[in-house]
């Protein structure tokens, strides 16, 4: 095992601990691709030139106990170990993660979250009372959804508010929102085919524009009182890095 290779894992898992959005599970299993993608440890079960682990290779060593669900003697539904590993539980981590749109990451609410409702009144601008319906409406010049909840008196108003805008997307084709949830783990294992692994993880994916971001500076090195100077740029490397993709199950 070389020192280059123990630097390299030894940075990643830095970052990874270090990212806010990166915990639970889905820190778990970054920690194992990065200990898989520089010390390759545990070896690959294929190495034909691209490196391929399977899902219960991650899941062995992550999650050894799957807990089914079985009926008990008393007629009550329980959970019970299972002696293969949860191979499942790596799948659902992986697609959680897909790079998406999600609308209540855009109007920062938790996922469990209920809308007020947006009715209009006299005397205020909204209703603002619990809501009994509520779903999503598109602006159909950025394709980004609102989440609009109505109470029982404005139910009419909601469903009415529902069909205009339907039929004004439906006339005027809205662009796919910009994305701005998941793809947690695609900054920290740049070498990965992320995009054929999120089509495997969900077949009716499609990659999603993101925002324009700031440029990347570029760096420069101004060498003394002559002027001269030249421009520091990050190199690639010339040696294979496994890649990664779902096939039949298996992460190759």
């Amino acid at each position: 095992m070389s020192y280059p290779a123990l630097r390299a894992h030894h940075r990643c898992v830095e970052a990874l601990v270090a990212d806010p959005e990166v915990t639970g599970d889905l820190l778990l299993v970054g920690m194992w691709l990065a200990r898989a993608i520089h010390l390759h440890l545990p070896k690959p079960a294929v190495n034909d030139g691209t490196s391929t682990w399977q899902l219960p290779d991650i899941a062995r060593d992550l999650f050894p106990l799957n807990m089914d669900r079985g009926l008990a003697f008393n007629g009550q539904m329980v959970e019970a170990p299972s002696a293969e590993p949860d191979w499942r539980r790596v799948f659902e981590v992986l697609k959680n993660d897909i790079r998406r749109y999600d609308p209540k990451v855009d109007q920062q609410l938790p996922a469990w979250a209920r809308p007020r409702c947006s009715g209009p009144m006299v005397r205020r601008a909204s209703c603002g009372k619990g809501s009994y319906t509520w779903g999503y409406l598109t602006d159909v010049e950025t394709g980004r959804k609102r989440l609009v909840g109505a109470c029982r008196k404005h139910h009419d108003w909601f469903q009415q508010e529902r069909k205009v805008n339907a039929a004004v997307v439906a006339a005027t084709e809205a662009p796919p929102p910009p994305a701005n949830a998941g793809g947690r783990l695609a900054r920290h294992f740049l070498d990965i085919d992320w995009p054929a692994l999120w089509v495997k993880l969900d077949e009716s994916w499609t990659a999603p524009p993101e925002q324009m971001g700031s440029a990347r500076p570029k760096l420069r090195v101004v060498l003394g009182d002559t002027g001269s100077s030249f421009s520091v740029q990050r190199t690639s490397s010339t040696a294979a890095r496994p890649r990664f993709a779902l096939i039949n199950g298996t992460l190759s």
